[in-house]
């Protein structure tokens, strides 16, 4: 690996991802891998195809959470790719199939129609309008007919979105669901469908969450309308979830 001095500061914090962020991208423990697939399996409901030998592409595969999804979801051909040596380690401990590679470089060279399922999660925020643009029409050639492209993104109209877009130094875009499925419809999807990521109703606490958490998105679309007649987005909550198809 060069020497710090030598390296760009995205470099750098790719080099020492984990290590040096004690917050959002901490060592993830089995805890909080089992947290997540609890979470997006009701997040992504109805999203997943129903065949589970379709192949999974999971771009920027981080610590492996998506992938012990797609395998708690009983698919089993399974790859993600990531440069960061140390998140591609958290994976291969779990003993998921993962290789270390540029995102672009990978799916470029990936053969047409090769996978059911596409997956980026927190990673288009990293890249350029024009980079994200490139990803998507790859990830629009790969996918099987039928299959899903699904994204995890930082909701650019939720009024707390700075909380997650400045938790990173390598964030480059800010995406709302309008310039979101602006930019799907130029890569060639037609379907283009947004889910907020809210609290998750699966006990007293949580569905006590979840009923104010609901109340105060109502009253966010209120303050909305009178300001400008309209509900404004649909969307609120910080991050927010894109399934393109067609």
């Amino acid at each position: 690996m060069p020497s710090p001095s030598a390296m760009s500061l995205r470099e750098e914090i790719i080099a020492n991802y984990v290590s040096s962020s004690p917050g959002i991208h901490r060592v993830c423990t089995d805890r909080d891998v089992q947290s997540f697939i609890k979470a997006y399996r009701w997040h992504l409901r109805g999203w997943l195809p129903s065949d589970p030998d379709a192949r999974w592409l999971d771009i920027a595969c981080g610590q492996g959470q998506v992938m012990s999804l797609a395998q708690d979801a009983g698919f089993k051909r399974i790859l993600g790719v990531d440069l960061s040596d140390e998140m591609l380690a958290s994976c291969q401990a779990r003993g998921l199939d993962v290789r270390k590679d540029d995102a672009m470089a990978f799916i470029t060279g990936a053969p047409q129609e090769s996978f059911g399922v596409v997956s980026a999660f927190d990673f288009l925020e990293h890249l350029s309008k024009s980079d994200a643009l490139d990803l998507l029409r790859q990830a629009r050639r790969v996918v099987k007919p039928g299959g899903a492209v699904l994204l995890k993104v930082p909701n650019g109209s939720s009024p707390w979105v700075g909380d997650i877009f400045f938790s990173d130094m390598t964030h480059e875009s800010m995406w709302t669901p309008a310039s979101l499925a602006q930019l799907a419809r130029l890569a060639g999807f037609t379907d283009v469908q947004f889910r907020e990521v809210g609290p998750v109703p699966h006990g007293p606490v949580s569905i006590t969450r979840f009923l104010l958490w609901r109340a105060v998105r109502l009253l966010r679309r209120f303050l909305n309308a009178i300001e400008t007649g309209s509900g404004g987005s649909i969307v609120t909550t910080r991050v927010m979830l894109a399934k393109l198809m067609g």
